[in-house]
């Protein structure tokens, strides 16, 4: 700043709206302002601090069951909301391209997961139909202690073998999402 300058700004006063503007602006700054918009907008409409489970309300689910669903259906949410597929170039390299495949893989499970859940229930109605048909009054209550034939001890073990199977294909698809969170974001 030169000398002549220096002379036109002792001269200077300061306004009345710029010692209001200056004093809001560094009291109250708007970036405030801003970030509580989005603070509401993503409480009351976004709402991504909620994790949708998608089970059925006023029912009882164990933390694993919520787990699962909750879990299975945030990268159902994160696919179809978010729309990683023509935001992201998964194509970029070896890794990308792998976890893209890896999604798929578990939204193509998860999607065929009621098919399994159905199959165990059908397993589960067949074994109860070899032990219980024809049953009337209390005569249930006998054959809940009787021997189980070697039919019904058949329909029970595969019952229990596919819900064996289902439980290990869980704990693998939810180990393998957790492996790939890292890159689940757009």
């Amino acid at each position: 700043m030169n000398v002549k300058e220096k002379e036109d700004m002792s001269d200077y006063k300061e306004t009345l709206w710029e010692k209001i503007s200056f004093n809001v602006r560094y009291t109250f700054p708007f970036e405030q302002l801003l970030d509580l918009k989005y603070y509401l907008k993503n409480l009351i409409f976004r709402r991504h601090h909620i994790i949708k489970t998608g089970l059925k309300k006023g029912q009882w689910y164990d933390t694993d069951t919520r787990m699962l669903y909750g879990m299975m259906n945030m990268l159902v949410s994160y696919i179809e909301d978010e729309k990683p597929f023509e935001i992201i170039e998964w194509d970029e390299d070896d890794t990308h391209r792998n976890v893209k495949e890896e999604i798929l893989a578990i939204k193509e499970w998860w999607d065929n997961y009621h098919n399994r859940e159905a199959e165990i229930g059908i397993a589960l109605h067949d074994w109860h139909e070899e032990k219980f048909s024809g049953c009337e009054g209390d005569e249930w209550l006998k054959r809940i202690n009787s021997k189980d034939t070697d039919e019904q001890k058949r329909l029970f073990d595969r019952h229990e073998e596919l819900k064996k199977k289902l439980f290990e294909e869980e704990q693998d698809m939810l180990i393998r999402l957790v492996k790939i969170r890292r890159f689940l974001w757009t």
